[in-house]
């Protein structure tokens, strides 16, 4: 019975171990064909990256090859400068457009500099410089070759008033310091066209024929932008164009020639009280002669009208002065009287000031040399009236 048993386990042992030697074989069967596979694939991969080599031509094919060799350079240069001289045209072209396109997304504006706000009539007014300038970059736009600045007046009523200037002479174009000159004879009436060079105009020669005052209180001026007359026809100009917006001057004050005085003021708080009357804004020469006649030379004179020490009250000052058309009329006598009087106050209260400072600084000393006297000297000077600003000036009696 034991010797059938064993016999079974090593029948079972020999098939096993016969199957695992089968399986084992099978697979280093496969293992070497999975081998051969890679190398021929990887000679394959090899063989796909290594060029192939080229074919060495023979001596006579050397030869042929020589003679040939110039012809095609020389067809080769000839083409390069054709397709060269194609090439820089379309640059061209492209640029111009660009630069059209580029300007009219930049949103150009103008500058204005060296505009005067008060002038005179029948002098001339001061020249001042407009400029085209990119907005993006706030560098000088200089393709304006073919640009016009057009300069108009507008009054404070807002209509034109173009009537009212006149041009007898130039626009001065410049650009990266060069100037160059171009006059003529503009009649007055309508807008002044002056040409741009490189993003540059010097306007100059405008004289006005009237005062702001007859012409709603002040003018102004309105530059624009318009394309030269008999120019080739660009809607890329005219889409440029359109987006630069019109620019308006400040406020100009246009007074009467009669005016002008270099001893003038620009604001009585810059009068004292022994100025004369011509420095007074708003005194011609001929008003100050009849104040002169009645012995009211200064403004200090002025200001004595109506009071105690006056030898005129107001009514018989306006009677005497007054011209039948003149510009004195009783409201601007008012303000005249009123504005003298805060000179000689202000001046007073100053001088004042000044002596009560002068005091401070005697008593001050007077106390470091005596000790004894420090308490008094104290209670003097907190007794004192605080000095007055400048601001305080401004205040005083309503007339």
């Amino acid at each position: 019975m034991e010797a059938s048993t064993s016999t079974q386990s090593d029948q079972i042992l020999n098939n096993i171990s016969s199957y695992f030697l089968s399986f084992m074989q099978e697979a280093s069967m496969k293992l070497m064909k999975l081998n051969a596979q890679a190398d021929e694939l990887a000679n394959i991969i090899v063989a796909m990256n290594t060029p192939l080599p080229l074919p060495v031509p023979s001596p006579q094919q050397a030869e042929e090859q020589a003679e040939e060799k110039p012809k095609i350079l020389n067809i080769n240069h000839s083409l390069i400068a054709t397709d060269a001289s194609n090439s820089e045209k379309k640059n061209q072209n492209s640029t111009s457009e660009n630069l059209f396109s580029s300007s009219s997304s930049s949103e150009l504006r103008l500058e204005v500099q060296g505009l005067e706000k008060k002038w005179f009539t029948r002098k001339q007014f001061p020249s001042f410089e407009v400029t085209v300038v990119n907005s993006l970059t706030s560098q000088v736009f200089t393709e304006t070759n073919e640009w016009n600045v057009i300069v108009s007046l507008v009054s404070g009523h807002g209509g034109s008033a173009n009537d009212v200037i006149t041009t007898t002479s130039v626009a001065q174009s410049s650009a990266q310091g060069h100037k160059g000159g171009h006059g003529s004879n503009i009649p007055s009436g309508g807008p002044i066209s002056l040409p741009l060079i490189n993003g540059h105009v010097n306007v100059s020669g405008i004289r006005f024929l009237s005062v702001s005052s007859r012409n709603g209180d002040y003018f102004a001026f309105d530059i624009s932008l318009q394309k030269s007359a008999g120019k080739t026809k660009k809607s890329e100009i005219d889409q440029v164009l359109s987006k630069v917006p019109t620019w308006r001057s400040h406020n100009i004050l246009i007074r009467s020639e009669r005016l002008v005085s270099e001893t003038k003021v620009e604001s009585v708080l810059q009068l004292s009280p022994e100025d004369i009357l011509t420095k007074v804004p708003g005194i011609g020469k001929t008003y100050a002669q009849k104040f002169a006649s009645l012995g009211i030379t200064t403004v200090r004179d002025l200001a004595s009208v109506d009071t105690p020490k006056s030898n005129f009250t107001f009514v018989q000052l306006l009677e005497k002065v007054k011209k039948d058309r003149g510009a004195l009329t009783e409201d601007k006598l008012t303000l005249l009287l009123k504005e003298a009087k805060i000179v000689v106050h202000n001046a007073d209260m100053q001088q004042e000031q000044e002596h009560e400072q002068h005091s401070e600084n005697e008593s001050s000393v007077s106390t470091v040399s005596s000790p004894c006297s420090s308490s008094s000297s104290s209670s003097s000077s907190s007794s004192e009236a605080a000095p007055l600003n400048s601001s305080t000036f401004l205040f005083f009696p309503r007339l």
